[in-house]
């Protein structure tokens, strides 16, 4: 129990000294902290009190920003009102341009069924033109049916006058055959009076007994009175007369039969001939013609076909290319010639492709096709742009057959140069 007590003292003192420790380590601890605190609040305050200078210059040169600022503010508030006072005037520019475009549109939309109503007008007059071809082509037709009929009669009636020349010359000749035999016949019976003496007569020798002779003659003679009489021939045997009808029908069926062969052999030679003389008709101009408009597609290409083209129409310009490669007329083995076509008429605003981005295209494949551009459009800066994209011509809308003739004569003639040929020279002229 003493050990105990003991032991238990022992424990009390020491705790008691672990507890005056563990105070003073607190007290050693807190003066730590007291004076760890009053650094810190020193380094605070220092640092304060730099943070308070700092931001004195801060303020200082914030109060330099702001002086300047409001000098800013001021110059920006000038501008601002200037600029209010453009853009003021900027929309009231800009509502002026929407009535002129509102304007523009509804006198482009009266221009477009004026247009239409000229195209209208147009289409009527080239069917009643078209209508008056036609008649007077059947005029023309009746014409030539009624020449026909004329020549033929004529050629009948000359046929007939020549059948009637060539029997009465049969009938000459078989008179004349006639009376070449009365002759003869005479001869011989005056022969034949000079061997025998007539009844009633005395044959006296050196004298000519004529008294025979005469009476046989005027009565051989007697048929061909009023005829020429030619030399008379000699002594000869009296001959029967010849069958002058079975003799002239041969001859002259012969004659007729040869008269018409003559006259077929004439007119043929005369109809080679006007031939040989007529010009030759020339080759009719393939015409490659691009439009987005309808009307306009089917009016051109009736002036093309009644000016003698042969038109091939697109309504874009995205068509041509394929179709060009299909046909063999771009590509490896495309002919040098542009596969027999002549010109290319292409309108210029279409959608899609346009005008000059055809043309442009069409130099880049080098297609040996001249390009005119068919476009309304008279803006200098356009016109002047075309020769880049290779137009060789402006053709302005509206146009009619004259106009689109004379296109077609500057084809025919080569007088227009492709597109790949006018954009080296516009690029030449550049340089």
């Amino acid at each position: 129990a003493r050990q105990e007590r003991a032991e238990a003292k022992a424990a009390r003192e020491a705790e008691a000294a672990a507890e005056a420790k563990a105070q003073a380590a607190a007290a050693e601890a807190g003066r730590a902290a007291e004076a760890k605190a009053r650094v810190e609040a020193e380094g605070k305050a220092r640092a304060a009190a730099q943070q308070a200078q700092d931001a004195g210059a801060r303020a200082e040169e914030l109060s330099d920003e702001v002086a300047t600022l409001t000098a800013r503010l001021g110059s920006t508030t000038e501008a601002s009102e200037g600029t209010a006072k453009r853009l003021e005037e900027a929309l009231a520019e800009q509502e002026q341009l929407r009535k002129q475009l509102r304007d523009a549109v509804r006198l482009r939309e009266g221009s477009d069924l004026e247009l239409r109503g000229q195209i209208r007008r147009l289409e009527k007059k080239l069917v009643a033109s078209e209508e008056q071809a036609a008649a007077a082509a059947k005029r023309a037709t009746e014409a030539e049916a009624a020449v026909r009929a004329m020549e033929e009669a004529s050629a009948t009636a000359i046929e007939e006058a020549e059948a009637e020349r060539d029997e009465a010359q049969a009938k000459a000749e078989a008179a004349e055959a006639e009376r070449q035999t009365a002759v003869a016949a005479a001869a011989a019976a005056a022969a034949e009076a000079e061997s025998v003496p007539a009844a009633g007569t005395t044959a006296v020798p050196g004298v000519e007994s004529v008294s025979g002779m005469d009476a046989a003659r005027e009565s051989s003679l007697a048929p061909v009175q009023g005829s020429e009489v030619g030399p008379l021939p000699g002594p000869s045997k009296p001959s029967a007369p010849a069958d002058t009808k079975g003799s002239r029908t041969p001859s002259t069926a012969q004659g007729r039969g040869d008269g018409k062969a003559a006259r077929d052999a004439a007119r043929r030679k005369r109809a080679a001939a006007r031939a040989a003389a007529r010009p030759p008709k020339p080759r009719p101009l393939r015409v490659l013609f691009v439009d987005d408009d309808e009307i306009v597609r089917t009016t051109t290409r009736r002036m093309l076909e009644r000016l003698g083209a042969e038109p091939i129409v697109f309504e874009d310009g995205d068509q041509v290319e394929p179709w060009l490669r299909a046909h063999g007329h771009i590509g490896p083995g495309a002919p040098e010639s542009g596969g027999g076509f002549d010109l290319v008429l292409s309108d210029v605003l279409m959608p899609g492709m346009d005008g000059e981005s055809l043309c442009a295209r069409l130099a880049d494949l080098q297609f040996p096709v001249p390009v005119v551009a068919a476009t309304g459009t008279a803006a200098p800066e356009a016109l002047q742009r075309f020769p880049d994209s290779g137009f060789c011509g402006v053709l302005c809308k509206p146009y009619g057959a004259d106009q689109l003739g004379a296109v077609l004569e500057a084809a025919r003639q080569r007088q227009l140069s492709v597109p790949a040929v006018v954009r080296a020279r516009r690029r030449r002229a550049q340089r």
